[in-house]
């Protein structure tokens, strides 16, 4: 991966992991997932806040702007996708 300002690292799916580059193309992080298998990182996600991966790796919560979305860690996902509708 090439020198950047990287603000995290987090636990992925078996083999691979999600790593926070701190930028200067907008608010919040972008965050590749990087797998052993390829030996390369790939954007992931653009503008995430916060993330967390449960526990099966399976699924990333991110939080963009003022929505928080749920999707699969398998690839990345649809600009908007997953968004929740939170109300309170």
């Amino acid at each position: 991966m090439p020198v950047a300002p990287y603000l995290t690292t987090i636990a992925g799916p078996e083999g691979s992991v999600f790593i926070g580059e701190g930028g200067s193309d907008g608010p919040g992080m972008t965050l590749h997932k990087f797998t052993i298998e390829d030996r390369e990182a790939k954007e992931f996600v653009k503008g995430a806040s916060r993330v967390s991966v449960s526990a099966d790796g399976k699924k990333l919560l991110y939080r963009s702007g003022p929505k928080w979305h749920v999707v699969g860690t398998d690839s990345p996902p649809d600009k908007g996708k997953g968004a929740l509708d939170i109300s309170l």
